[in-house]
């Protein structure tokens, strides 16, 4: 299979040709948005049917639109829906909020699991002040954009962990705070990087990005854009695909739910 990033949308085929066709033909709703996005064709990625199936389930908690989808080679890529209750969570599950909390935890309860917001909930939360107190505090925290993570990853490798939010930005006489509540898609895709920065090169000695992890932040840049809460860019494209390259590249083939 061979997959490619544009505007936050995933493009795949079973040979460069068809890679190059899904995109040729693609008219959904976000063509005005991806006008100027130009595919780069030096940033897909190879890799597995079985791969593939890991990776485009990835974060995703809502069964699948189409029951009964399959791969070119026959491999099942239906993705049962685990929205319900009392469903816990997998690794690295997307979604709002108010939508993660109450799930058991795959890594366990308390601290380690956490529900990373991005951006930070108090830029959110300043962002809502701006407006004019449009939600109320516990609203705001609830509809922020979030994702599944360890407590160790969060705590290592979150751009705006604790007392770091105080920490400075990349402009000038703003912290990291004021940074997402004033530029949220730099800030968000800022503190995407970080995590998976952190997970490839934090002095671990080996390259601890998975496939399923990268897909993940992969479909919360996704979800992300596609709620209007940041804008695509080609350079976030390019990152990520980078990311997702690497992983494949160090995959062990084991599945991480």
């Amino acid at each position: 299979m061979y997959i490619t990033l544009i505007g936050a949308k995933i493009f795949y085929g079973d040979s460069l040709n068809d890679l190059g066709k899904a995109i040729a033909t693609y008219k959904g709703t976000r063509m005005a948005q991806m006008a100027g996005l130009t595919p780069n064709f030096i940033t897909f990625v190879q890799m597995s049917e079985t791969q593939f199936v890991r990776f485009k389930n990835a974060g995703r908690r809502k069964g699948s639109s189409k029951p009964g989808k399959t791969t070119t080679g026959g491999l099942v890529r239906t993705r049962a829906d685990r929205t319900g209750s009392h469903d816990p969570l997998e690794k690295w599950d997307v979604d709002l909020y108010g939508n993660l909390t109450g799930h058991l935890g795959p890594w366990g309860s308390g601290s380690l699991t956490n529900r990373d917001h991005m951006t930070a909930n108090s830029s959110n939360q300043i962002r809502n002040k701006l407006s004019g107190y449009s939600f109320s505090t516990n609203e705001v925290k609830a509809q922020g954009v979030a994702i599944t993570v360890s407590g160790e990853h969060h705590r290592g490798g979150s751009y705006t962990y604790g007392g770091r939010t105080k920490s400075s930005s990349p402009v000038s006489g703003l912290n990291r705070m004021e940074f997402g509540a004033k530029f949220p898609t730099d800030a968000f895709m800022t503190e995407l990087d970080a995590m998976l920065e952190w997970k490839k090169d934090g002095g671990f000695g080996k390259n601890r990005l998975r496939i399923e992890m990268v897909g993940a932040y992969i479909y919360m840049y996704k979800f992300a854009v596609d709620a209007k809460v940041v804008t695509p860019s080609v350079m976030q494209d390019q990152k990520l695909i980078s990311w997702l390259d690497s992983a494949v590249a160090n995959d062990d083939g084991k599945v991480r739910k």
